[in-house]
Order: C-alpha cells, then sequence, then structure tokens
C-alpha cells in the first residue's frame, strides 16, 4: 500500500499539511500571508527533497500513515473485503443511470464553481432522492 500511494495528490496534501504542522512550511512570512496554493509549491519542492534524503523521513512517514490509516480507513477496509471474500458480506453491483453517492459526491465538486448556494443545495437534494429511488428496491433484498 505504502508505495501505490506514494506518487499520489492526496499524499503530496497530506504531506503539506505535516509540514505545516512540524513548521517546514510557514502559512505567512514576515506578516504576509501565503495561499495555499504557494503552500503546495513549497510542499512538493520540500517532498521531493525529503525523498532524495530518506524514504522513512518522519513527516513523510506521517503523511503516509493519515492516508492510509485516517482517510482510507485501510486495516477496515481490508476486513470488509476479507468478508466479502468469505461470503459474510453480499456485494452486488447494481447499473444505474444515476451517479452512485461516492459518484455523486465527485460530480458536485466539479460543478461547485459554476453553481450558487441554492442550486448547489437543490441538485444535490434531487440527485439524492433519484439514487434512493433507483436503489431502493435493492435495499429491500438485502435485509
Amino acid at each position: 500500500c505504502k508505495n501505490a500511494i506514494n506518487q499520489t495528490e492526496i499524499l503530496k496534501r497530506r504531506f503539506r499539511h505535516c509540514a505545516m504542522r512540524s513548521l517546514m512550511i510557514l502559512r505567512s512570512y514576515k506578516g504576509h500571508r501565503k495561499s495555499v496554493g504557494r503552500q503546495q509549491m513549497g510542499a512538493q519542492i520540500l517532498l521531493s527533497s525529503v525523498k532524495r534524503i530518506s524514504d522513512k523521513f518522519p513527516i513523510l512517514e506521517e503523511a503516509r500513515r493519515e492516508v492510509l490509516e485516517d482517510l482510507m480507513d485501510i486495516k477496515n477496509a481490508e476486513k470488509v473485503f476479507r468478508e466479502i471474500k468469505e461470503g459474510k458480506i453480499k456485494a452486488t453491483v447494481i447499473a444505474t443511470e444515476i451517479p452512485s453517492p461516492f459518484a455523486l459526491n465527485l460530480i458536485v465538486r466539479g460543478y461547485l464553481d459554476i453553481l450558487k448556494m441554492e442550486d448547489k443545495l437543490e441538485f444535490v437534494r434531487r440527485m439524492h432522492k433519484a439514487i434512493l429511488k433507483e436503489i431502493e428496491p435493492y435495499e429491500v433484498e438485502a435485509r
């Protein structure tokens, strides 16, 4: 798992957070606030330097730990996969025209800049109702 996340954007973002907490990257310098984009650029430069020093650099290790344990909850994900394999959990593929709740979140993020706040809320409500209507028959079967 560790090698799989090494080149991901999520690791780069978590590294920035960890580097900021450890004061390797500053939010402001001499009274001037640095933008998140500028902080991220600094973090990427720092990350490549840290990787050259050691793959086991403590801040890099913490960023990996946060991705695997806090964000991905890898231990519980492995448990779920094991239980699916053992037949304790039944997984069903449902083909729909409407995006899944996970996919909906990705779609909404794509529209965040164009939609007004009221429109966003209405869009999410409409999609939520449509998703529930689409998957309700499958929920009844699972119970």
